[in-house]
């Protein structure tokens, strides 16, 4: 078994060479719209968590797709958040082609589903407690049990489904947040979809007490079997959002329909027009 690599991503100010410029995908961040974001394979991420839970930091890990380019546009705490975050992995084809129209950078693209077993089997080797919230009940429970089935040593301190009140100060909010915090968990998996997730885990940050934080969308969803997931041929050419937009129309017709040609104008007017640009 490949021992696992310590990543680059701890030091992110550190130099870099010409030569590796382009190709770096750890350690220093594409800046997209005031986002840095990584391109960190499956392997670096799952090493940068168990790093972080190792030295007793606490981290926040977020991905920013073609959606959160989009949403920031009108959204500007929203970038604040991000910008807060520990490590914004670079999750999608959109997030992918702006890095490297606006930042001359060829990022990897890893989406949680594609690193959720790596983080799941480390946990479990390492004796870390896993909490997740997210999905609706029938969602998350079977998730939970795919995730045990694969991994039997998991050690699952909880699952909550992500059907409750969200409002700062909430009832609700605050009993999930005791729930979590009582699990002793060290690591937090939330599935909420962007950008309620991103919004409820920065509002919370300071009353959780869990060290490792993760926002992971439709992850549950997929591991359930609730929802389906392009085969990663379909996601690896940039795909995956036709894929979607089949199977839920009606709910994703605007993001995919409207933000995506958004986004591209967005892109060519910061690319081509940086400081007279009004899509900024």
């Amino acid at each position: 078994m490949r021992a696992y690599q310590a990543p680059a991503i701890p030091d992110p100010a550190a130099p870099v060479t010409a030569k590796r410029a382009d190709d770096d995908r750890t350690r220093v961040p594409a800046t997209v719209f005031g986002i840095p974001i990584h391109g960190p394979d499956a392997t670096d991420i799952v090493e940068y968590i168990a790093t972080g839970l190792r030295q007793g930091l606490r981290r926040r890990v977020l991905y920013a797709n073609a959606h959160l380019l989009t949403l920031t546009r009108d959204n500007p705490k929203l970038t604040s958040i991000f910008r807060e975050a520990e490590l914004v992995v670079c999750d999608g084809y959109g997030a992918a082609l702006a890095a490297r129209l606006l930042c001359g950078r060829k990022l990897s693209r890893q989406s949680p589903p594609d690193w959720i077993d790596g983080l799941a089997a480390r946990a479990a080797a390492d004796e870390r407690r896993v909490f997740l919230v997210g999905g609706s009940d029938t969602a998350i429970r079977k998730a939970a049990a795919e995730l045990i089935r694969r991994h039997p040593g998991l050690i699952l301190a909880g699952a909550m489904h992500g059907y409750f009140d969200k409002a700062v100060g909430s009832r609700e909010s605050k009993q999930v947040v005791d729930a979590i915090n009582a699990s002793r968990t060290d690591i937090l998996i939330v599935g909420f979809g962007m950008p309620i997730q991103e919004m409820w885990l920065w509002e919370n940050w300071d009353k959780l007490t869990c060290p490792s934080a993760i926002t992971v969308g439709a992850m549950f969803d997929f591991l359930s079997g609730e929802a389906y997931r392009a085969p990663r041929w379909v996601t690896d050419n940039g795909l995956e959002w036709a894929s979607r937009l089949v199977t839920e129309p009606r709910r994703l017709w605007r993001r995919y329909l409207v933000g995506l040609p958004m986004l591209l104008l967005r892109v060519m007017a910061e690319k081509y027009f940086p400081a007279t640009s009004r899509l900024r």
